[in-house]
């Protein structure tokens, strides 16, 4: 998952291992506010967004709330624009970005591309410069753990 603020903050990752048990991350150590998870297909869940909402969006609204003097019970209300990807629709996952003063807006069906600010200004470089270098730290990781398999 990739975030980005109407500033251009790069908001903290959040990467879905493939398996069902911690087991399947990857060995490297990611920066310790990316959100490192896992899900049975490593597509996002209910679970997944909640474990993004709480530890990335609201830490970094609060941040920013607090930042501009707008927390406590004067809190700034935020926004957070999705696709309409089943996780992100998830009721639980709204009813807890609502209760930290989160509204929420989703781009309509099939316009993801044109209409979802990530998409429009950084996922496909991003994405791309990721890949590389996961598989550069993929690549190195082997070397170093040749002959270990996971059993997830």
């Amino acid at each position: 998952m990739v975030g980005i603020s109407l500033t251009g903050s790069l908001l903290p990752f959040q990467l879905i291992n493939k398996g069902t048990t911690e087991r399947c991350h990857p060995s490297y150590t990611f920066p310790k506010d990316w959100n490192v998870t896992h899900s049975e297909n490593h597509w996002s869940t209910s679970v997944t967004m909640i474990e993004y909402a709480k530890s990335v969006l609201i830490q970094y609204f609060d941040k920013v709330r607090k930042e501009i003097g707008r927390s406590g019970r004067n809190k700034a209300h935020a926004l957070a624009i999705f696709d309409v990807f089943k996780a992100h629709q998830d009721k639980n996952f709204l009813v807890l970005l609502h209760k930290n003063r989160i509204r929420t807006v989703f781009v309509p069906p099939s316009t993801t591309e044109e209409l979802q600010p990530c998409d429009r200004t950084v996922n496909g470089k991003l994405k791309y410069i990721i890949k590389q270098k996961f598989f550069q730290l993929v690549f190195r990781s082997s070397v170093y753990s040749a002959g270990k398999k996971c059993t997830c």
